[in-house]
C-alpha cells in the first residue's frame, strides 16, 4: 500500500540522514581527539579520551581538564554546524542540542562486547 511505502521511505530517509550526519560527527570526533561513547537513534554521546582511563597520574590534570572542556565545547558547536547543513523532507534544517558536563566520573566497559 502507499502508506506502508511512504512510511518505509520516511524511515529510509531518516536512516540516510542520520547515517550522513553521524558519519560527519565521527570524523569530527577523530579530528578533536575525543572518544565516541555511543549513539542511540538521535543521541550521540562523546567523552574526552582521558575519561576512558583512570586519573592515576595527576600531572597537568587541571590544564588537561580546561583544555578538554574547551575542545568539547568547540566540537559541540561543530556538530551543530553539521546538523544545519541537512534538511528534513519539508526542507527545514536539522537542529542539534549539546550539553557538556565535567567532573569526577568513573566508568568501565564490562561483558564480552562493547
Amino acid at each position: 500500500s502507499s502508506s506502508s511505502s511512504s512510511s518505509y521511505m520516511a524511515t529510509k530517509d531518516l536512516y540516510d540522514i542520520l547515517n550522513a550526519v553521524y558519519g560527519e560527527f565521527d570524523e569530527l570526533v577523530d579530528q578533536f581527539g575525543m572518544f565516541k561513547y555511543h549513539h542511540v537513534v538521535d543521541q550521540y554521546v562523546v567523552a574526552c579520551p582521558r575519561s576512558a582511563y583512570p586519573f592515576q597520574d595527576p600531572i597537568n590534570l587541571e590544564a588537561y581538564a580546561r583544555s578538554s572542556a574547551r575542545r568539547m565545547v568547540i566540537l559541540a558547536s561543530k556538530f551543530m554546524e553539521v546538523a544545519r547543513k541537512y534538511r528534513t523532507r519539508s526542507g527545514e534544517p536539522l537542529w542539534a542540542k549539546a550539553g557538556v558536563s565535567m567532573g569526577k566520573v568513573a566508568g568501565a566497559v564490562v561483558g564480552q562486547q562493547r
